[in-house]
Formats: structure tokens, C-alpha cells, sequence
């Protein structure tokens, strides 16, 4: 199974290389510049904390659209149209909030469980794994992303535990 489904993904990503190259430059390439431009000319050069930080900002923040149009991108591929460059910027575009307080909540409910003991992290990672994609195909957020992510792999913990692995 596990085969099939990294086959499929291999495939989308070949099919729609162009579109998808092009999503992640529009976003993450001023990003980028920015962050080398913090790096080089802002930040001490040995402040790695504030280097990370910054760029998990940028990713938190910026980065999140090109994450919600790369998921438009094989969603609607999967849903047998052709993708393009602006209708995947727009869904990202328009994801944005959806996205920011789904990975928000994501967060928090992670550190939670972390802090609980090991286990529980690792059981919530696994069935949170899907909560973007959700945010972005299923136009919910939040706590209804997440409800949703767990209503998907009930019953497939260990299945998501080997393809985490792959």
C-alpha cells in the first residue's frame, strides 16, 4: 500500500513539477532573499537563535501559502483538473488564516502532548498528520481540522506510524 501511495505521489509531483516549482519561488524566494539579507547584514553571525527564528517566522507566517498551494496543487490534480501557478497561489492565498490557526492549535496540542510523556506526542503527530491538508480541501479550521484529521486515521494508527517511517 504504502508503495501505491509514494508511487502516486512521485507521479503528481513529476506531472506537475512546473506548477509546483513555480508556487514554492513566488513565495519563498523574496523569503529567502530577506532571510539571507537578516542573516548577512542584520543578525550577529553567530546568532543562530535569531536566524531560526526568524526564518520560523517567515515559514509560520509567509511560507504557509506556498504549503496550502502545493496541497491545491495535487488536490485538484486528484480531482482530475489541470493546475495552475495562480489558481494554486489564490487557494493559498485564501487558506492563509484557515492554515495559521490549524497549525496554531496543531502546535499547542503537539507541546501538550510532548509534555505528557513521549508516547501521547507521538500518538497526536500521527493522527494530526493531515490537518493541512484538510484546512485547505475541506475549507475548515481549527479544532474542526483536527477533529477531522482524527475521523481519518481512526483505526490507521499504525499504518501512518510505518508511512512517517518511509
Amino acid at each position: 500500500m504504502i508503495t501505491a501511495v509514494l508511487k502516486h505521489a512521485w507521479d503528481l509531483y513529476r506531472t506537475h513539477f512546473g506548477t509546483v516549482a513555480a508556487v514554492v519561488m513566488v513565495i519563498w524566494l523574496p523569503l529567502e532573499l530577506l532571510s539571507s539579507y537578516m542573516d548577512y547584514f542584520v543578525f550577529d553571525s553567530d546568532d543562530f537563535r535569531r536566524s531560526f527564528k526568524f526564518a520560523q517566522f517567515l515559514d509560520n507566517f509567509f511560507g504557509i501559502i506556498a504549503t496550502a498551494g502545493v496541497i491545491s496543487i495535487g488536490y485538484t490534480s486528484w480531482l482530475g483538473r489541470r493546475p495552475s501557478v495562480r489558481e494554486a497561489l489564490d487557494v493559498g492565498v485564501r487558506s492563509w488564516g484557515r492554515m495559521w490557526w490549524t497549525r496554531f492549535l496543531t502546535a499547542l496540542t503537539l507541546v501538550f502532548g510532548f509534555l505528557l510523556l513521549i508516547f501521547p506526542g507521538i500518538y497526536l503527530l500521527v493522527r494530526l498528520a493531515l490537518v493541512e491538508p484538510i484546512a485547505v480541501c475541506e475549507r475548515v479550521s481549527g479544532s474542526a481540522a483536527m477533529r477531522r484529521s482524527f475521523e481519518l486515521t481512526r483505526g490507521h494508527f499504525w499504518q501512518e506510524i510505518g508511512r512517517a517511517h518511509v
